[in-house]
């Protein structure tokens, strides 16, 4: 009868359950996204495509190594964790929207007569990269709404706001 209304049972603390699974697929997905970039980067044959490629994957190396950083505080345990995972999750959707901006804006100071608002029209208007984006946000949505709201998350860092 006990278990059944929750007294003496144990909290739920430490890296287990969801936040084992977010932990994981977060690794996983940063590592394929970095590889990926290095792929595109060396496919790239033409010197005003390497050049677009190139600030793409430094843009990516920048964001992806910081939410590296923020997902090994998160293991390690450390304060604050929690709300740096959750800032990564809110803006990293955000980040892969506006890296078909910087993709483009290299694109057209590398190519004289190119325009900025043709190159913008055309790569925004790509359904898989609204499906991607539109897919992110979904995923990030769930993945904050958990950290707010996991009884695990709460009981591992409790100085962490909700």
């Amino acid at each position: 009868m006990d278990n059944e209304e929750g007294v003496g049972r144990e909290p739920k603390r430490g890296i287990g359950g969801w936040l084992l699974v977010y932990v994981v697929l977060t690794a996983l997905g940063i590592a394929f996204t970095l590889l990926r970039s290095l792929m595109d980067l060396s496919s790239a044959m033409h010197p005003v495509l390497w050049r677009c490629e190139l600030v793409a994957a430094l843009l990516t190396f920048a964001w992806y190594l910081t939410y590296a950083a923020a997902l090994y505080r998160l293991v390690r345990l450390k304060p604050g964790a929690v709300s740096s995972i959750k800032t990564m999750i809110a803006l990293t959707p955000v980040f892969s929207a506006c890296l078909p901006f910087a993709y483009s804006a290299v694109l057209t100071l590398s190519v004289p007569g190119a325009s900025l608002l043709q190159v913008l029209r055309a790569v925004y208007s790509s359904p898989s990269l609204w499906g991607t984006l539109v897919g992110m946000a979904i995923v990030a949505f769930v993945w904050h709404r958990y950290f707010s709201v996991s009884e695990r998350v709460r009981n591992t860092w409790p100085e962490t706001r909700f």
